[in-house]
């Protein structure tokens, strides 16, 4: 059965959830890793889960993870030069990109049967307040918004040297702060989500090139909120037809419908969540939307309508304190 993960940065650990029979969600078991875990991020290849501990000092922990039954075991924790806010890994899974927005910095940490040396690590620091790296489809550039720069930095990625070359970079508007973006599965366009002002940007994705387009900006808030915005995470459904943000001043999940020939987005619905969700996630078979409350430390669960991506709420479970990341396994 599918498995789910939730890190949570105050109780220092990772819950481990499975699908039960009867269509629930249920804790397994708890992974504690110490204190600070942020985000995750798995390796189908070696079925390996990578987590960004963030306090002092400072830490990448590796777990092996057991497929069948979900469980998390140590292999080993290395230092990473600076506190993380997201992990990625390049389809050959020889590489994980760690992203820290504190630090202004991007860290192409190799990856090794046994424990990598962190003298491997090559760190960028030519960025303001990057919030994320994901690898183009096709795995031939990396693509890193940028909240200080109001911008999406484009790099060339070497995948046999794991080595980034700066290769162009789009400019968002002013004061917008670039967080979290994501390529629907066709790769012609992506989706922008911008922390600052709560709007999600549809872009045009010139594969051959490498270069961004500017195509549709909507707003993700709900109507009549007046508060100040605080955008958080997106994900397209499987299918390309649907497409989620989360803000957290609002507590709510946005929902929208993409254009199957254009990739332009109609607003659906606004969701009340969990308070204050910081991420969320489609489950594999994209029947459920898990959305962890940083501040209610409960999982709200969603059934997701595959034919008009609406979502219901059917359960809440209790997590750890402060559940910062989510992440789903088949």
């Amino acid at each position: 059965m599918p498995h789910v993960y939730v890190s949570n940065a105050l109780s220092g650990d990772i819950h481990v959830m499975q699908w039960a029979d009867t269509g629930r969600l249920t804790l397994t078991s708890t992974c504690v890793v110490g204190a600070g875990p942020g985000p995750i991020c798995i390796s189908p290849m070696t079925e390996r889960m990578y987590v960004a501990k963030r306090g002092e000092p400072n830490s990448l922990v590796c777990l092996q993870l057991d497929r069948t039954h979900g469980q998390l075991n140590l292999l080993y924790e290395m230092p990473l030069t600076a506190r993380m806010c997201n992990l990625r890994i390049d389809r050959t899974g020889r590489f994980l990109l760690a992203v820290s927005y504190h630090s202004h910095s991007l860290t192409v940490c190799p990856l090794t049967p046994a424990q990598p040396a962190a003298s491997d690590h090559t760190v960028m620091s030519t960025l303001r307040h990057p919030h994320a790296a994901v690898f183009s489809p096709d795995n031939r550039f990396v693509l890193v918004p940028c909240l200080g720069d109001d911008g999406v930095m484009v790099f060339g990625f070497d995948e046999s040297r794991g080595q980034l070359t700066l290769h162009t970079q789009w400019q968002a508007r002013a004061g917008s702060g670039p967080r979290h973006l994501c390529f629907h599965p066709e790769g012609q366009w992506l989706y922008l989500l911008n922390e600052l002002d709560a709007t999600l940007d549809v872009l045009a994705w010139d594969a051959a090139q490498g270069t961004l387009q500017h195509m549709q900006t909507l707003n993700t808030l709900p109507a009549g909120f007046t508060g100040k915005p605080w955008a958080a995470d997106i994900h397209v459904s499987a299918d390309g037809q649907f497409v989620y943000t989360c803000d957290r001043s609002s507590s709510t999940l946005a929902v929208f419908k993409a254009d199957a020939q254009r990739g332009a987005l109609t607003w659906l619905a606004h969701v009340p969540t969990e308070l204050q969700p910081r991420s969320f996630a489609l489950d594999v078979d994209g029947r459920h939307v898990l959305v962890a409350g940083q501040k209610s430390n409960h999982l709200g669960v969603f059934e997701r309508d595959a034919q008009t991506g609406l979502l219901t709420l059917t359960q809440r479970l209790a997590t750890g304190e402060e559940p910062g990341w989510v992440t789903c396994l088949a």
